[in-house]
């Protein structure tokens, strides 16, 4: 039987994976919205983080579900 605070963790973990991703795309976004519109680049710092924080997003995510679905089946 799995411990209620394990649960509530991984809901944890893949709710703020979901958050990594969804504010990663928004800020991609943005960027090439902003270089476009500008015609001036931006930093490749800034796009070079917000992929890494879509990456990081998917791996809390991912390893999350798979710790629920192989814990509670």
């Amino acid at each position: 039987m799995q411990n209620k605070n394990t649960i509530m963790a991984s809901f944890f973990i893949a709710t703020l994976g979901t958050m990594l991703i969804i504010c990663g795309l928004i800020f991609i976004i943005y960027c090439f919205g902003y270089e476009i519109k500008n015609k001036k680049k931006l930093y490749k710092e800034a796009k070079l983080i917000s992929v890494l924080g879509i990456i990081i997003g998917i791996v809390m995510l991912v390893g999350s579900l798979l710790y629920l679905s192989k814990n509670t089946i």
